[in-house]
């Protein structure tokens, strides 16, 4: 798997994976937009590209899962990476959003699908149907 996002959350996730057993990656990468952070290492892994080179990394390191690391992203940001992941047609996770993590409802280390609520950057809307119906 590779790790895009090399910041906090980024640099936990390495850790938690080889903790959790449950967790079965080997991480070869990150993938970072700050050129600061380009060819150094977390934990001895390297940061070998940038977000837009996504798919091409991807191919050339023989990645099989993305990992999303970066839960302060905003909405563009997000779709830009999940463009990406899609652009490979490989299958992605993320870390739990930074609320949920500073509430306690999730772990740092806990991955899960990509859901809408995530692209939105916001809970899903819940119709109450009964009321429609009446309506209508």
């Amino acid at each position: 798997a590779v790790i895009v996002g090399a910041g906090d959350a980024g640099e936990i996730l390495p850790r938690e994976i080889g903790r959790n057993l449950t967790l079965n990656y080997e991480v070869i990468g990150f993938i970072d937009d700050d050129s600061r952070k380009q060819r150094r290492r977390i934990h001895d892994i390297e940061v070998v590209g940038a977000v837009d080179e996504l798919p091409e990394l991807c191919r050339s390191h023989g990645v099989e899962e993305i990992l999303i690391a970066v839960p302060a992203a905003s909405r563009e940001q997000r779709n830009r990476i999940l463009d990406h992941c899609r652009a490979r047609g490989l299958p992605f996770k993320t870390v739990a959003a930074l609320s949920d993590i500073l509430q306690g409802k999730a772990g740092i280390g806990q991955l899960r699908e990509v859901r809408p609520e995530t692209l939105l950057g916001r809970e899903a809307i819940r119709l109450n149907m009964e009321t429609l119906r009446n309506d209508l």
